[in-house]
């Protein structure tokens, strides 16, 4: 490409086939959401006004989403996982703010007002910052997701069951994988860093495309949640058929890292089988005090 601007373009190149290849599937319906998502948003055109507070911030920062999880799903093609992650919670912390203003409207205008303010209330009322404040008080305070009173069956309902657990896997740093894709494996002393794009391997670049995909699904949510009477066309048999098949790459991913985790520790006590004799002795130890106790 005569104007691709990359120093990697080869490196690029070659993982963007193999990941077409791997995700073909998952791509195609992440590509049928984000065309809904698309939708949605252009349904929205004109009803809601820069006066509607909060509804106007909503509708901004849950249609900006829409490029950002465009883009996290371009630099994962190309082998920047670690890019694309940090997109998508840039995303998500839009989502989970949008979610913050629907159900407690009078802090949007703190929050425009002055952001530090408005962070320093959520500590005060215990809360914490960030994502995870805002989610904890939604779910303790919050009547608008977390109750959906008289709304039984309404396909949003398992997106925000265990909303807190699910949203906070994306605002904890995994440090020990962080440096899995900064270094590249090698038997030498010191690993050499691993610029540009790398292929992580398939089960982390695929879950990692799932965690796009969940992201957007947990966007779409708040959207049709939020302006519901705004929008006259939601596929809910996409809605529904993503909601299942979600579940069944998180059981499976579950299943083959927990596979992983064991091999590891085989190897482990193999490698080191004194460290292995020694622990058994300790919980042999801790049982018989706990017993004689």
């Amino acid at each position: 490409m005569k104007n691709h601007i990359s120093v990697f373009y080869g490196q690029e190149k070659a993982i963007n086939e193999k990941f077409f290849l791997l995700c073909r599937e998952e791509c195609k319906l992440l590509t049928r959401l984000l065309e809904h998502k698309e939708n949605l948003i252009q349904q929205l055109g004109g009803k809601i006004k820069d006066t509607d507070t909060p509804d106007y911030s909503i509708e901004l920062m849950l249609s900006y989403n829409l490029s950002l999880f465009n883009s996290s799903l371009t630099n994962l093609s190309n082998g920047y996982l670690g890019v694309s992650q940090i997109i998508l919670r840039v995303a998500l912390e839009n989502t989970c703010l949008a979610m913050y203003f629907y159900e407690f409207p009078d802090d949007e205008k703190k929050y425009r007002k002055n952001r530090k303010s408005f962070s320093c209330k959520l500590k005060t009322l215990g809360y914490g910052y960030w994502i995870e404040g805002w989610l904890k008080r939604i779910d303790k305070e919050g009547t608008k997701f977390t109750k959906l009173k008289g709304e039984k069956g309404v396909w949003y309902q398992r997106i925000f069951n265990n909303m807190v657990e699910e949203a906070n896997l994306f605002v904890h740093v995994d440090v020990d994988f962080i440096y899995s894709l900064v270094f590249m494996k090698s038997d030498k002393e010191k690993s050499q860093y691993a610029l540009g794009p790398n292929w992580s391997s398939d089960l982390l670049v695929k879950n990692a495309l799932w965690k796009i995909i969940e992201a957007c699904l947990y966007d779409c949510a708040v959207l049709d949640r939020v302006f519901k009477k705004h929008l006259a066309i939601i596929d809910m048999n996409l809605f529904e058929k993503v909601c299942d098949l979600l579940n069944e790459w998180k059981k499976y991913y579950n299943s083959q890292t927990k596979k992983l985790n064991d091999q590891r520790s085989i190897k482990d006590k193999v490698a080191n089988p004194s460290t292995s004799v020694e622990s058994n002795a300790i919980s042999k130890k801790v049982e018989g005090i706990v017993r004689r106790r």
